[in-house]
């Protein structure tokens, strides 16, 4: 994987350029370290009933998957 900032946004790109994930808007790389490589660590599934009522109606979907990546930095 390739790590990407676009427009401000953190994403997480494939070999073949495709975006697979985005990183938490708050979310931002270690300072003073180099992204060595990034590999897949899992593949989430979210369902809109795993979480709290009053988040349920923000939710654009019944079901979803989420990458969880093991970003290495040196």
């Amino acid at each position: 994987m390739r790590l990407v900032n676009e427009a401000g946004a953190w994403l997480l790109h494939d070999v073949h350029g495709r975006a697979l994930a985005r990183m938490a808007r708050s979310w931002s790389p270690p300072g003073g370290l180099n992204f060595l490589r990034g590999e897949v660590g899992a593949v989430v599934r979210w369902r809109k009933a795993d979480n709290k009522e009053e988040f349920r109606a923000h939710l654009r979907r019944d079901v979803w998957e989420a990458v969880a990546p093991e970003l290495v930095y040196g």
